[in-house]
């Protein structure tokens, strides 16, 4: 199997110099309140992702590139590690459709073509649409919040869809999504109890979840060990997690609409993979994730983050190590904040540290959580019928 290759990119030694400087000097030090004083425009925003990437924390990483390429449309090099940044953090899927941007907007430059050597080796549909970027947008997952007419289409083609599944048990919907993984390596298949736990879980969902996540092609993953998707994985560390740990020691992962949770995990203290069945309940917490995707991600959105930026300010200084997690700068707090709210809706973690860090975040984050509740019921309504 060839081996799959990461195409950098050359930056000027003008741009990396200032951006390389302001972060060492002043991000450590001060952080993005002192960057406003010493660079301009997108270049604040290149500067702290600059200083993530080199810490290997890529998702905070590649939203810090996002705004970039939001304040600098023309920013091709801020767009690409946009993509490659999701991509190393476990993305794919987001990953693939924002690599297809870059090439969109940036045909004839050289981090549009990267982009599409990249996406030759990792977007399995990249033959069916020809290499054509149009073609591989129209058929990729649009946001919920989107208003094109490619949405409306797919819209129209998804109720269509739904009113065909409207026979169909939650078991059914659920066993549709579902994709046991066989072992790659030297750790255990996942055993039968395990699939009939998660399948427990999900089945117990509300139904309107259900449906949307059928109707948007959602998939359950359920493997061995998260390295097993991707080995590239195993000595990156998942944002919010502490100084040394990787992917070997997570159990659940989300990937846009792809959900995935394992049996095993590397105990960081034996140094050998044990059994995380008694987590199974993140599978809930990824579900959120999941949502999240769907609605086009509400997290990340100013009606969302603002009360919970809010929520974050009030926890108690006795419990904010505690809730570390969920109180991550960028993207990474009210991403997880929001996943967790759905958890804790859909019946809460199964483990007992969990069950309580659970607890605390629905009762911290009151508003964010009366926010969630709202959009649900919008797809509820959506789905009464069904």
């Amino acid at each position: 199997m060839s081996r799959l290759r990461f195409f950098p990119l050359r930056i000027s030694s003008f741009s990396w110099s200032r951006i390389v400087a302001a972060t060492a000097l002043v991000a450590s030090l001060a952080g993005p309140a002192a960057l406003g004083q010493n660079l301009q425009g997108g270049q604040i925003f290149q500067a702290m992702a600059n200083s993530y990437y080199k810490k290997k924390q890529y998702i905070p990483a590649a939203a810090q590139y996002m705004e970039a390429w939001r304040v600098e449309p023309e920013n091709a090099t801020a767009a690409y590690y946009a993509a490659y940044c999701l991509y190393m953090g476990g993305r794919k899927d987001d990953s693939i459709k924002t690599f297809w941007l870059v090439v969109d907007k940036f045909p004839n430059r050289k981090e549009g073509q990267n982009a599409k050597a990249f996406l030759q080796r990792i977007d399995p549909a990249f033959n069916r649409h020809g290499g054509d970027a149009r073609k591989a947008l129209a058929s990729s997952v649009v946001p919920a919040s989107s208003g094109s007419s490619s949405t409306a289409a797919r819209s129209a083609g998804s109720g269509a869809r739904t009113s065909e599944k409207k026979s169909l048990s939650n078991e059914q919907l659920v066993k549709s999504m579902l994709e046991i993984h066989k072992p790659r390596g030297k750790i255990p298949a996942v055993s039968d109890s395990f699939v009939k736990g998660v399948e427990g879980i999900m089945v117990a969902l509300p139904r309107y979840v259900l449906l949307m996540m059928h109707d948007r092609n959602a998939r359950i993953h359920l493997v061995p060990a998260l390295v097993e998707t991707d080995y590239r994985m195993q000595n990156v560390r998942p944002r919010g997690y502490s100084e040394g740990s990787s992917w070997q020691n997570s159990n659940a992962m989300c990937s846009g609409r792809n959900l995935y949770i394992a049996q095993y995990r590397l105990d960081s203290r034996s140094g050998n993979f044990v059994t995380a069945a008694t987590e199974i309940g993140s599978i809930r917490h990824e579900t959120g994730h999941c949502i999240d995707h769907c609605l086009g991600y509400i997290s990340q959105q100013d009606k969302f983050r603002h009360p919970y930026r809010l929520a974050a300010a009030r926890v108690p200084a006795e419990d904010r190590q505690r809730l570390d997690y969920f109180l991550q700068v960028a993207s990474g707090g009210s991403s997880e904040t929001f996943a967790e709210l759905c958890c804790a809706r859909f019946g809460g973690e199964t483990d007992e540290w969990r069950i309580k860090t659970c607890s605390m975040v629905k009762s911290y984050f009151k508003e964010p959580d009366a926010i969630i509740g709202s959009y649900l019921k919008q797809i509820e309504e959506k789905y009464k019928d069904d």
